[in-house]
Protein backbone atom coordinates (compact mmCIF):
# COMPACT_ATOMS: atom_id res chain seq x y z
CA UNK A 1 0.00 0.00 0.00
CA UNK A 2 2.82 1.87 0.65
CA UNK A 3 4.05 1.57 -2.72
CA UNK A 4 0.78 2.49 -4.06
CA UNK A 5 0.85 6.01 -1.99
CA UNK A 6 4.58 7.01 -3.27
CA UNK A 7 3.72 5.88 -6.73
CA UNK A 8 0.66 8.38 -6.96
CA UNK A 9 3.07 10.77 -5.64
CA UNK A 10 5.59 10.14 -8.18
CA UNK A 11 2.69 10.71 -10.66
CA UNK A 12 1.06 13.58 -9.84
CA UNK A 13 4.08 15.50 -9.27
CA UNK A 14 5.75 14.47 -12.95
CA UNK A 15 2.29 15.69 -14.83
CA UNK A 16 2.28 18.52 -12.38
CA UNK A 17 6.28 19.46 -13.62
CA UNK A 18 4.81 19.08 -17.23
CA UNK A 19 2.32 21.16 -16.94
CA UNK A 20 4.98 23.53 -15.24
CA UNK A 21 7.36 23.17 -18.48
CA UNK A 22 4.13 23.80 -20.68
CA UNK A 23 2.87 27.03 -19.12
CA UNK A 24 6.54 28.29 -19.27
CA UNK A 25 7.09 27.35 -23.04
CA UNK A 26 3.41 28.13 -24.60
CA UNK A 27 3.64 31.88 -25.39
CA UNK A 28 0.46 33.02 -23.98
CA UNK A 29 0.80 31.15 -20.89
CA UNK A 30 -1.96 28.21 -19.89
CA UNK A 31 -3.91 29.23 -16.44
CA UNK A 32 -2.09 28.50 -13.14
CA UNK A 33 -5.10 26.38 -11.94
CA UNK A 34 -3.71 23.85 -14.84
CA UNK A 35 -0.64 22.87 -13.03
CA UNK A 36 -2.80 21.44 -9.47
CA UNK A 37 -5.46 20.25 -12.35
CA UNK A 38 -2.84 17.95 -13.91
CA UNK A 39 -1.41 16.86 -11.17
CA UNK A 40 -4.93 15.66 -9.48
CA UNK A 41 -6.02 14.47 -13.05
CA UNK A 42 -2.90 11.98 -13.38
CA UNK A 43 -3.02 10.94 -9.75
CA UNK A 44 -6.94 9.94 -10.02
CA UNK A 45 -5.63 8.26 -13.61
CA UNK A 46 -3.21 6.16 -12.04
CA UNK A 47 -4.76 5.24 -8.77
CA UNK A 48 -7.93 4.10 -11.50
CA UNK A 49 -5.38 1.72 -13.70
CA UNK A 50 -3.35 0.49 -10.71
CA UNK A 51 -7.07 -0.99 -8.87
CA UNK A 52 -7.90 -2.13 -12.35
CA UNK A 53 -4.53 -4.04 -12.74
CA UNK A 54 -4.02 -5.23 -9.66
CA UNK A 55 -6.10 -8.62 -10.33
CA UNK A 56 -4.56 -9.69 -13.31
CA UNK A 57 -1.42 -8.99 -12.08
CA UNK A 58 -2.01 -11.03 -9.55
CA UNK A 59 -3.31 -13.98 -11.37
CA UNK A 60 -0.42 -13.77 -13.90
CA UNK A 61 2.06 -14.49 -11.16
CA UNK A 62 0.14 -16.78 -8.98
CA UNK A 63 3.04 -19.92 -7.82
CA UNK A 64 3.09 -22.97 -10.16
CA UNK A 65 0.13 -24.94 -9.49
CA UNK A 66 -2.02 -22.63 -7.92
CA UNK A 67 -5.13 -22.16 -10.01
CA UNK A 68 -7.79 -19.14 -9.84
CA UNK A 69 -11.07 -20.48 -8.86
CA UNK A 70 -13.64 -17.20 -8.22
CA UNK A 71 -13.17 -13.78 -8.38
CA UNK A 72 -15.38 -11.13 -6.06
CA UNK A 73 -16.05 -8.05 -8.25
CA UNK A 74 -17.25 -5.06 -6.56
CA UNK A 75 -18.80 -1.45 -6.69
CA UNK A 76 -18.44 1.33 -3.95
CA UNK A 77 -19.89 4.20 -3.90
CA UNK A 78 -16.86 6.09 -2.89
CA UNK A 79 -15.55 4.48 -6.14
CA UNK A 80 -17.73 5.67 -8.34
CA UNK A 81 -16.04 4.26 -11.35
CA UNK A 82 -16.88 0.72 -10.16
CA UNK A 83 -20.01 1.18 -11.07
CA UNK A 84 -19.65 0.83 -14.74
CA UNK A 85 -16.68 -1.65 -14.72
CA UNK A 86 -16.61 -3.32 -10.75
CA UNK A 87 -13.23 -3.85 -9.59
CA UNK A 88 -11.84 -7.41 -8.41
CA UNK A 89 -9.70 -6.69 -5.04
CA UNK A 90 -10.23 -10.33 -3.87
CA UNK A 91 -10.34 -13.65 -5.18
CA UNK A 92 -10.16 -17.36 -3.88
CA UNK A 93 -7.94 -19.91 -5.60
CA UNK A 94 -6.93 -23.44 -5.02
CA UNK A 95 -3.13 -24.71 -4.64
CA UNK A 96 -1.72 -28.21 -4.16
CA UNK A 97 -5.11 -30.34 -5.39
CA UNK A 98 -4.20 -33.75 -5.09
CA UNK A 99 -6.68 -36.94 -4.80
CA UNK A 100 -7.48 -37.81 -0.89
CA UNK A 101 -6.10 -41.68 -0.28
CA UNK A 102 -9.36 -43.05 0.78
CA UNK A 103 -9.52 -46.27 -0.31
CA UNK A 104 -13.65 -46.08 -0.43
CA UNK A 105 -13.73 -42.95 -2.44
CA UNK A 106 -11.39 -42.37 -5.09
CA UNK A 107 -13.77 -38.93 -6.01
CA UNK A 108 -12.19 -36.77 -3.24
CA UNK A 109 -9.54 -34.13 -3.81
CA UNK A 110 -7.39 -32.75 -1.26
CA UNK A 111 -6.36 -28.94 -1.69
CA UNK A 112 -5.70 -25.57 0.06
CA UNK A 113 -8.23 -22.42 -0.30
CA UNK A 114 -6.14 -19.72 -0.85
CA UNK A 115 -7.59 -16.51 -0.21
CA UNK A 116 -6.17 -13.39 -1.29
CA UNK A 117 -6.98 -10.12 -0.83
CA UNK A 118 -5.52 -6.65 -1.98
CA UNK A 119 -3.58 -5.17 0.69
CA UNK A 120 -3.56 -8.36 2.45
CA UNK A 121 -1.71 -11.06 3.39
CA UNK A 122 -2.60 -14.28 1.87
CA UNK A 123 -3.69 -16.93 3.66
CA UNK A 124 -4.67 -20.98 2.91
CA UNK A 125 -6.95 -23.34 4.31
CA UNK A 126 -6.56 -26.98 4.05
CA UNK A 127 -10.16 -29.07 2.90
CA UNK A 128 -11.06 -32.11 1.50
CA UNK A 129 -13.41 -31.88 -1.34
CA UNK A 130 -16.06 -34.96 -2.27
CA UNK A 131 -16.85 -34.81 -6.26
CA UNK A 132 -19.62 -37.09 -5.65
CA UNK A 133 -21.51 -35.73 -2.75
CA UNK A 134 -20.56 -32.17 -3.76
CA UNK A 135 -19.35 -31.62 0.26
CA UNK A 136 -16.59 -29.43 1.13
CA UNK A 137 -14.60 -30.67 4.72
CA UNK A 138 -12.32 -27.88 6.42
CA UNK A 139 -9.40 -28.78 8.37
CA UNK A 140 -8.02 -25.41 9.53
CA UNK A 141 -5.46 -27.23 11.66
CA UNK A 142 -3.95 -29.17 8.40
CA UNK A 143 -4.94 -32.28 6.79
CA UNK A 144 -4.22 -35.64 9.39
CA UNK A 145 -1.28 -37.66 8.00
CA UNK A 146 -3.50 -40.63 7.49
CA UNK A 147 -6.25 -41.26 5.58
CA UNK A 148 -9.65 -40.84 8.02
CA UNK A 149 -13.80 -40.76 7.77
CA UNK A 150 -14.16 -37.48 6.53
CA UNK A 151 -17.79 -37.16 8.23
CA UNK A 152 -16.11 -37.84 11.61
CA UNK A 153 -13.37 -35.59 11.45
CA UNK A 154 -14.33 -32.31 10.26
CA UNK A 155 -18.04 -30.59 9.67
CA UNK A 156 -18.81 -31.06 5.99
CA UNK A 157 -20.19 -28.13 4.44
CA UNK A 158 -22.91 -28.93 1.74
CA UNK A 159 -22.05 -26.85 -1.75
CA UNK A 160 -24.17 -26.87 -4.87
CA UNK A 161 -23.04 -28.91 -8.00
CA UNK A 162 -22.20 -25.90 -10.01
CA UNK A 163 -19.72 -24.17 -7.41
CA UNK A 164 -16.51 -23.08 -8.20
CA UNK A 165 -14.46 -24.51 -5.81
CA UNK A 166 -15.77 -28.11 -6.22
CA UNK A 167 -15.66 -27.73 -10.08
CA UNK A 168 -11.95 -26.40 -10.13
CA UNK A 169 -10.54 -28.97 -7.62
CA UNK A 170 -13.08 -32.02 -9.20
CA UNK A 171 -11.84 -30.57 -13.06
CA UNK A 172 -8.08 -30.18 -11.61
CA UNK A 173 -7.60 -33.09 -9.21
Amino acid sequence: MLYDLLATIVFGVGAGGIAIALRKTIAKGLPGWIVPACAGLAMLAFTIFNEYAWYPNTVAHLPEGTIKAQAVPEARLYRPWTFAAPTVMRFIALSDIAPWPDAQNADQRSANIVLVERWKEAFAVPVVFDCTSATRYDFPAGLPAQPVDLAQQADGVSLENDDPLLTTACKHG
